[in-house]
């Protein structure tokens, strides 16, 4: 399956938009983009879980979490 492009438009509901024009044949899927995306109850409560265990001091360096990565990286 290959990758899609990302197309994101402004549309009045009326006029067809220069974006849209612009874009290949083919079969799109359209779907709106809320103005505010809200943070589920859930995510909150993780971001907050997040916070408290930083602000314990209970986080990782940067160096550490970059160091990870490009080993894991290197595995692959």
């Amino acid at each position: 399956m290959g990758r899609t492009k990302k197309l994101v438009i402004e549309w009045d509901g009326v006029h067809v938009p220069e974006a849209l024009k612009k874009a290949p044949p083919g079969k799109y899927v359209l779907e709106s983009v809320p103005e505010h995306a809200a943070v589920t109850e859930e995510e909150d409560d993780g971001l907050r879980e997040a916070l408290d265990q930083l602000d314990a001091g209970q986080g990782r360096s940067l160096a550490d979490v970059i160091r990870d990565i490009r080993s894991s990286a290197a595995r692959r």
